[in-house]
């Protein structure tokens, strides 16, 4: 072995004597986690930070390369960074147990849950104090979604009496041969429920699917498991006007009334300023460039929400709530990833994992699917990621190693019950096979 090489070797002396160590302690299961090798970060770089091992990174990515293979999902892309932000950062967001709350909300899936997002939020940024704002919010929106309420309980009564005098009808007639469903179902006749809200006639018209797709701004009927068909709902009318939103009909017929019950005149021009406000707030929203496509996709639907959103993205409660919303809306978007990143032995493993890669520098190279290992005998080995092959099986192990020269996989297993972190695993593995000559002795399956 050339003077080089040797002096390589010596200065990678300790790593080598750790790598043996853990390796028997593994073997032995008696190992420990406690790797708490980084500071923490600079909260002035807080975009240059990866989400995983906090490790700096000079790209605006959320997770460095090392990182990245071993914590997206198969085919996912390294998401920018959740740039914007003034008050905090995201890695606060995500370690600081003040906001563990609202990232297990989820991603509101109406307007009544973004709602209470919302104020939650406002809530934790201002502490105890009042906020005349966030009343006059919370006054301004208790109305419409006690409208909207009303109407999904209308809609879905008369729907689900529906369902199921449909549902008993081709039970009755299923013995017999040849028959025509649409006969029986009367897909011809017109299905209307007509109400009155703050002394304002309105009336829908349900629809069954057949296959194809719902309108986006129809009503999806919630459909119960154990009924034949599925069913949807549009506005046809609000005091006998034909009325056509842009947006959500039940939200849009809710403003209306509002609107009405202090103006009942011009439905068809309150009718457009809603379209139109509608329009320009999702223009706006996207305009700020702080909210991903993902997120214009699950925004409320109400225009009286959409404006709050739009105000506290505008800073009308201050940075610290628009940062909290920004944070939870990336949160709740990348949460199939995100939720790893939050555990703290796994975060303390993959800073060993990076301190690892850091000192062997060019000897450990990261590429897109894991970490190639350049060995002490000029053995070449790439450790990568693997993934279960459906959702519901795992794997026995999450890696598979590769030897580039003979091009075979190596055979290394760590017994799972030791309940190592990922990147304390990865760890040991790169170190084995960087001092392969050593390890053979013990992996049996290394070709030296």
């Amino acid at each position: 072995m050339g003077e080089v090489e040797s002096r390589g070797n010596k200065k990678h002396a300790s790593l080598l004597a750790d790598s043996l160590s853990l390796l028997l302690k593994i073997t032995n299961g008696d190992y420990m986690t406690d790797n708490k090798l980084m500071n923490e970060p600079d909260p002035q770089w807080q975009q240059r930070y990866c989400l995983s091992c906090h490790s700096p990174m000079n790209y605006n990515l959320s997770l460095c390369e090392v990182c990245a293979p071993w914590t997206l999902p198969e085919k996912t892309q390294n998401p920018e960074a959740r740039g914007g932000l003034e008050q905090i950062t995201m890695i606060e967001f995500l370690n600081d147990d003040n906001y563990q709350d609202l990232i297990l909300r989820g991603m509101p899936d109406n307007d009544d849950s973004w709602r209470v997002l919302i104020s939650s939020i406002i809530t934790l940024a201002v502490g105890g104090s009042e906020s005349p704002l966030h009343e006059q919010f919370l006054n301004d929106t208790d109305e419409l979604l006690n409208h909207i309420t009303r109407m999904q309980d209308r809609i879905n009564e008369y729907t689900d009496k529906l369902s199921r005098n449909e549902n008993l009808a081709l039970s009755y007639y299923s013995h017999f041969v040849d028959l025509d469903v649409s006969h029986i179902l009367d897909d011809d006749s017109d299905h209307i429920v007509q109400f009155e809200i703050k002394n304002q006639s309105v009336i829908f018209r349900v629809f069954r699917l057949k296959g194809g797709n719902v309108p986006s701004h129809a009503y999806r009927f919630p459909k119960p498991t154990t009924l034949y068909s599925d069913y949807y709902a549009e506005i046809v009318s609000i005091n006998g006007y034909n009325v056509s939103f842009d947006y959500k009909d039940l939200e849009g017929c809710a403003e209306m009334i509002i609107m009405l019950d202090i103006c009942n005149k011009d439905i068809d021009e309150k009718v457009e300023f809603l379209n139109r406000k509608y329009c320009e707030i999702i223009d706006n929203l996207h305009s700020h460039q702080m909210l991903s496509y993902e997120s214009l996709r699950f925004l409320p639907n109400s225009v009286a929400i959409l404006t709050e959103i739009d105000g506290i993205i505008n800073g009308k409660y201050g940075d610290l709530v628009r940062d909290l919303l920004l944070c939870s809306l990336y949160v709740f978007e990348n949460w199939k990833w995100v939720q790893n990143v939050r555990d703290s032995p796994r975060t303390r493993s993959f800073q060993f994992l990076r301190r690892i890669v850091s000192d062997l520098e060019s000897k450990v190279v990261p590429y897109g699917k894991g970490l190639e290992v350049t060995s002490i005998t000029g053995n070449c080995y790439q450790v990568c990621r693997l993934y279960p092959r459906t959702e519901q099986s795992l794997p026995q192990v999450f890696w598979t190693v590769l030897d580039v020269g003979i091009d075979d996989n190596v055979c290394l297993e760590v017994e799972k019950e030791h309940g190592l972190p990922m990147g304390d695993i990865l760890g040991v593995i790169i170190l084995s096979l960087y001092d392969d000559l050593e390890s053979s002795q013990l992996l049996h399956t290394l070709n030296i």
